[in-house]
């Protein structure tokens, strides 16, 4: 299913060289995947990179030393909210940049797009604007718990479809719920419940933090009735709920669906997507999700996924062989996993991820970080150093590559 990533033989041992960046071992990532090799290659051409994520945070004072002189950061016509301060999206475009080149402050032949992406509407904005400026390769280390209909449809990859048919190569990270998805047929039971497979058809989350501690849990449920267009709606209807060990309800989430398109005078609680959302904190133990059918008129073809994410989470009924999400089911796009981490995403149907990489990357104050997203910038490194010598490398030509 999944190509490792190994240019070269692993190198033993860690350089002494000098560290750029806030990472630790970074030079040896370079050395044991064979970087210096594709520096060496090189190319006349520039390479232009976007990175699409939802936050940036300290950016500035990075430009000309762990990033390159030539980046440039495109807000979005919306503005995140304020108390929203992520590093993700630096930390993608320093691991990027710090194997891209060995002195990533002086980056020659990059050019860096940092688009903040926090919401739908700055998202499609970013893909025009790539697409203006003819950006060679994507870097999107995130994915959607809504979005998509679990088989590469819906108005997420609607839109990157814009980009790839352009040529743009776009890399993704498949995403760290391997342990935390469950999909399912639609099956009403008595008052209406729909069947999930624990007991009194719901759904068991496991909270794994320490006697008297608790886990914050973000739960997405979502139904294959998404459109190509976001502003198509769905009159299809499913209610979501929370409860503790006792049964009693912790969380709600109640959105009336609609096809009727929504503006500025919407009704509260209307939605044209089908999905809810619950945030809580969980007790350690056990906590459980209900679904309701508030509709009633769902088919047989009819699906719904259950996501879970938070530290300290499983789903222990969850689905171990299709848990990869929007936009990592697109068939255009590079789906990388990481090969460290047994929370990253699979999909035995779609044979996805494309390709398996490392992605531990340890910070100078020593805390180490794994996951999808890592690995999807170790590969878009790989790919950018391989687009500015050969400007006409497809998707299929990166892949070949590697065996």
């Amino acid at each position: 299913m999944s190509k490792i990533f190994s240019l070269l033989p692993l190198v033993l041992g860690f350089s002494l060289a000098a560290q750029a960046g806030p990472f630790k071992n970074l030079e040896s990532v370079r050395q044991n995947l064979g970087f210096d090799r594709l520096n060496e290659a090189g190319g006349k051409r520039t390479v232009r990179v976007a990175v699409l994520d939802k936050g940036f945070s300290g950016y500035q004072r990075q430009i000309g030393k762990s990033l390159p002189t030539k980046t440039v950061y495109i807000p979005g016509p919306l503005q995140a909210p304020a108390d929203l301060k992520t590093e993700h999206g630096l930390r993608m475009a320093q691991i990027l940049t710090g194997l891209y080149s060995t002195n990533p402050g002086r980056s020659q032949g990059l050019e860096l797009y940092l688009y903040n992406v926090f919401g739908f509407t700055n998202f499609q904005a970013a893909i025009r604007d790539l697409i203006d400026r003819d950006v060679d390769v994507v870097l999107y280390s995130e994915v959607w718990e809504f979005g998509g209909n679990l088989d590469g449809r819906g108005f997420i990859n609607a839109e990157i479809s814009k980009a790839t048919r352009r040529g743009v190569l776009w890399v993704n990270a498949v995403g760290n719920f391997a342990q935390t998805t469950f999909n399912g047929s639609i099956k009403t039971m008595s008052e209406d419940r729909v069947y999930l497979p624990d007991e009194g058809f719901l759904l068991r989350v496991e909270c794994r933090a320490d006697k008297g501690k608790t886990c914050p849990l973000r739960a997405v449920l979502s139904w294959n009735d998404f459109k190509d267009k976001s502003s198509e709606g769905t009159d299809k209807d499913l209610d979501f709920e929370l409860v503790n060990s006792m049964f009693d309800r912790i969380a709600v989430s109640e959105l009336r669906q609609t096809k009727k398109p929504l503006g500025d005078d919407a009704p509260p609680g209307a939605s044209n997507y089908p999905r809810e959302t619950i945030v809580a904190e969980i007790k350690s133990g056990f906590s459980y999700l209900k679904v309701k059918n508030y509709s009633k008129n769902f088919t047989d073809r009819d699906r719904l996924r259950i996501t879970v994410d938070g530290e300290n989470l499983i789903v222990p009924s969850g689905d171990r062989a299709e848990n990869i999400l929007v936009p990592a089911d697109h068939p255009d796009v590079i789906a990388v996993g990481a090969s460290d981490s047994d929370r990253s995403g699979v999909s035995l149907k779609l044979q996805r991820p494309d390709l398996l990489a490392p992605s531990s990357v340890i910070l100078n104050d020593g805390n180490e970080f794994r996951g999808s997203s890592n690995s999807a910038a170790i590969t878009a490194a790989a790919v950018a150093l391989l687009r500015r010598r050969d400007p006409g490398l497809t998707r299929d030509d990166f892949l070949s590559r590697l065996r």
